[in-house]
């Protein structure tokens, strides 16, 4: 039998959604745009988060 482990159910309503704007980002924040086939070398720090798109 496969133990499936349901996340955590909040009542009330959905938070709204965090909408970011082209240049506009949040304190500490970074952007970087690579184009296609490209690459980028970027240092990060114990801690910090990276997100692809």
């Amino acid at each position: 039998m496969v133990a499936t482990v349901y996340p955590e159910v909040v009542s009330g309503p959905p938070r709204p959604s965090l909408i970011l704007q082209p240049g506009l980002l949040l304190p500490g924040m970074e952007r970087y745009h690579v184009p296609g086939l490209g690459a980028v070398l970027i240092d990060i720090e114990p801690g910090d988060q990276l997100s692809v798109r």
